[in-house]
């Protein structure tokens, strides 16, 4: 279970890393360095379907997600790579702490902005992204968008066939030159 957790945690550290947002190499932005914030586990649930033998690959996706006002839930799910089977699930929720005092913290605007550059939910109600689940995403490329652009996040929602499934398209427009 160690190993799992050291795992999980450079995977964790690696992903906030390709995104750009892990200033001190512990997941702390520079808003939160600034601030002499860190983030604290406070909840971390692993499910181990089937542990992996010596010499196994594995794939490990992580993602990132509002965990209420204060804080943020990341979540991972571990597959055996020759057979894709899921081996393994984890989620834990996370708090932002003032580092001097060691006191639960409000996330600061400034933190949120950069912890959630993400647009693909920008224009989804924050009922629906509370109320459920994305299980699937086709993302297609239309056009490049330039740095004077101006894009403008649009969502339809419709429901889906038999199975009353919502469905929901997200488009981008960019408006202006480029």
């Amino acid at each position: 279970m160690e190993t799992l957790m050291n795992l999980l945690q450079e995977t964790a550290l690696n992903h906030v890393s390709s995104a750009g947002v892990a200033g001190n190499g512990f997941g702390a932005t520079r808003e939160m360095s600034i601030r002499k914030l860190i983030w604290v586990a406070t909840r971390i649930n692993i499910q181990v379907d089937e542990y992996s033998s010596w010499g196994d690959v594995v794939e490990v996706d992580t993602w990132v997600d509002a965990g209420g006002k204060n804080g943020m839930r990341r979540d991972w799910i571990i597959r055996d790579y020759n057979t894709n089977k899921i081996i393994s699930r984890a989620t834990s929720n996370w708090v932002n702490m003032k580092r001097e005092t060691r006191r639960v913290s409000k996330i600061p605007d400034e933190v949120r902005k950069e912890i959630q550059p993400f647009y693909l939910n920008k224009s989804v109600p924050i009922n629906v992204l509370e109320d459920y689940n994305m299980t699937s995403m086709i993302l297609q490329f239309r056009r490049e968008c330039r740095q004077s652009n101006l894009l403008e996040s649009l969502t339809t929602i419709t429901v889906n066939g038999e199975d009353k499934k919502n469905v929901r398209m997200h488009t981008f427009a960019a408006h202006g030159r480029g």
